[in-house]
């Protein structure tokens, strides 16, 4: 999902312990450099933790939803206009009218009443189409298409937080959303993104291992990152390797 930080601090006890359990499966659960490294050992806990941090994130999610959920089905009026209105300012541009745009807009125009929970997966698709061309995974959608919808979302975003606000279940919904924002993006980007997809696991356990002692680089950031989340046993084990 492509879930924008609207804030809430309950969810940082919560972020920082799985942070720290992530940071001690992912660096202590290997053998030293002296007697050899597992990189299985650190994939498997890798995808553990993915595992762990789906679990709090979906439970967060369901509770603002039970909540959100109770006021029923609703239109997003706003949304629906401004792509009505991005619709109209489109197709007067003639031949050079981006149809693959008009596509998706229309889909918003035309869209149905939904409960809090559907609207916020609508928003999800949303942010996943917008990410597909930045990512590179989607090539049809246009530069200017993407600059678009994503003005859309803005809409969207701004219409969820209002509904959200008056129905009372706004601060469950922005802990959920905080801690996806702090604690999701690792699985989907980044040296852990590419253990959990590689075929070739050794090499990206060298990437992990080996962001210890550097200096100047974007692996000292991430050694930093690692070495900030263990305990004091953990930070140990980190230096004897």
């Amino acid at each position: 999902d492509d879930i924008p930080y609207i804030g809430g601090g309950g969810s940082r006890a919560a972020q920082e312990k799985a942070a720290r359990a992530h940071a001690e499966g992912v660096v202590g659960k290997y053998e030293t450099a002296s007697s050899g490294r597992s990189a299985e050992t650190i994939a498997q806990s890798a995808d553990d933790k993915l595992a762990q941090a789906k679990l709090i994130k979906n439970k967060l999610y369901r509770k603002a939803f039970d909540d959100l959920n109770k006021s029923g089905d609703f239109e997003l009026k706003a949304t629906k206009a401004e792509a009505a209105r991005m619709i109209q300012i489109e197709k007067a541009k003639g031949k050079l009218a981006d149809a693959g745009l008009i596509r998706e807009l229309e889909k918003y125009k035309g869209a149905p009443s939904f409960n809090f929970e559907n609207w916020h997966g609508v928003r999800s698709d949303l942010g996943k189409l917008i990410r597909s061309k930045q990512t590179g995974e989607n090539s049809i959608l246009s530069d200017r298409a993407t600059a678009a919808l994503g003005r859309l979302k803005q809409v969207m975003d701004s219409e969820l937080n209002q509904v959200a606000s008056k129905t009372g279940g706004a601060a469950n919904w922005r802990r959920a959303d905080n801690f996806y924002a702090q604690t999701m993006p690792k699985y989907k980007q980044g040296v852990i993104a590419d253990l959990l997809r590689s075929k070739n696991p050794d090499a990206i356990a060298e990437r992990i291992i080996g962001t210890q002692g550097t200096g100047g680089t974007k692996s000292e950031g991430l050694a930093r990152e690692i070495y900030n989340g263990l305990d004091k046993k953990g930070r140990q084990e980190v230096k004897f390797a």
